[in-house]
């Protein structure tokens, strides 16, 4: 009780405990007192340091501006205007938790962390978005995935929002990134002619017409979750090549160049793969924008999109149909010219009517096939009715969307 009193500080003044009972609950207090006044005052200097070092790395990264301004002299409004974005942004990334990636890095490459448990890691990686986005997907249709590859490729990623009609990169901009999408959806964007479209620059707003651009850009292939841009220039050391634009507001993940390349080296197998896919949707890329003619919002290219894959992939069922008429008409031809009389004689109704000794035998063998691809051709028509049900349905939505959307700009 002495030691107490004295170390608390309550100190002996003229109201003091006199019972057993009175002193245990005067230390009782005493206790609880010290340990929640603890508590409180290191909460409070924690919150004041934190609010110090945000702070301190805002007015560095704002006073940093402000000199760089002042050197290349910026006009007030334009200084203004990137100082207030940059406090904001600065906040943000402070906020943010942050590692040492080395030092995850050796971590993940010890033992401390075994395969059974490395291979738990890529299924909660972001909701378990990264390990089915084709980034890393692409990779296991050449060679069995490393279960340190995701975790790995985590480490270096840096989440970034976009807000719809942002600009990702630019035209000859320096790449220096590419970005995987978790959410939203993102397309190239440019120019439309009837020959085809061009790839061009997105013109700033400037202050008297903030609402306007100069050059409007629609957009000409799409890319949505579980995709992935930007990695064609990047791999081969080329400024950009077309203008990224956020069609709805989304996600990504940002991989910077060096890190990209320092994958590549612990992984080399992966490579020649990634090289090779860039490759490939780079031809993809200027093949949709040869077919950019007419401008289009992103909901009807979406919906456009849509009509395409439909039709592309009816085009595989009609041929299909087509070639097993053809059959059937080539086995009835055939059957006709094994029953016509004894001089005629083929050696395709020889092979295909093998083992029949009778006309009767030989027309119930033809009316069986024609029953059975009247089964298949009554089953493609069921199928294609169903695609074109789906696809009117889907036209509806968009429909509905699209007179929401230009309900909403009336009023506004």
């Amino acid at each position: 009780y002495f030691i107490l009193t004295v170390f608390t500080t309550v100190g002996f003044g003229d109201m003091f405990a006199h019972t057993e009972a009175e002193i245990f609950f005067v230390v009782l207090v005493m206790l609880v007192g010290t340990i929640v006044h603890s508590i409180i005052i290191s909460e409070v200097i924690q919150v004041v340091t934190s609010t110090d070092r945000t702070d301190e790395f805002i007015e560095k990264q704002t006073s940093l501006f402000d000199a760089f301004a002042l050197h290349v002299g910026l006009s007030a409004n334009i200084t203004r205007s990137i100082r207030d974005d940059l406090k904001e942004r600065s906040r943000e990334w402070v906020s943010s938790v942050t590692f040492d990636k080395e030092e995850m890095k050796s971590l993940l490459l010890s033992t401390y962390m075994p395969r059974q448990i490395i291979g738990k890691l890529p299924e909660g990686l972001y909701q378990g978005k990264l390990g089915q986005n084709s980034f890393l997907q692409v990779c296991s249709s050449s060679f069995p995935i490393p279960p340190r590859l995701p975790s790995l490729l985590a480490v270096h990623l840096l989440p970034v929002e976009l807000m719809s009609g942002e600009i990702a990169f630019q035209m000859h901009d320096f790449a220096f990134h590419l970005d995987v999408v978790l959410s939203g959806a993102f397309a190239f964007v440019g120019h439309p002619l009837p020959g085809g479209g061009i790839d061009t620059m997105d013109s700033a707003p400037t202050d008297n017409d903030s609402q306007q651009l100069s050059t409007p850009l629609f957009p000409y292939k799409l890319f949505g979750p579980k995709t992935y841009f930007g990695d064609f220039e990047v791999l081969h050391g080329l400024m950009r090549r077309a203008t990224m634009r956020c069609e709805s507001q989304g996600e990504t993940l940002l991989l910077k160049k060096h890190d990209f390349f320092e994958l590549m080296e612990e992984f080399p197998q992966f490579g020649d793969v990634w090289a090779s896919a860039a490759q490939h949707r780079e031809s993809l890329r200027k093949r949709a924008l040869s077919r950019l003619r007419h401008p289009h919002s992103y909901k009807a290219f979406a919906a456009i999109t849509i009509q395409r894959a439909y039709r592309a992939k009816q085009s595989r069922v009609v041929p299909r149909s087509s070639a097993m008429l053809e059959q059937l008409k080539l086995l009835a031809k055939s059957q006709n010219s094994s029953t016509s009389g004894p001089g005629s004689s083929s050696h395709s109704g020889h092979a295909s009517l093998r083992g029949m000794a009778t006309p009767e035998k030989s027309l119930s063998f033809v009316m069986g096939e024609v029953t059975r691809m009247s089964g298949v051709m009554g089953k493609l028509q069921i199928e294609m009715q169903q695609h074109n049900a789906d696809i009117t349905e889907v036209k509806e939505a968009l429909d509905v969307l699209l007179r929401k959307q230009e309900q909403g700009t009336r009023r506004c």
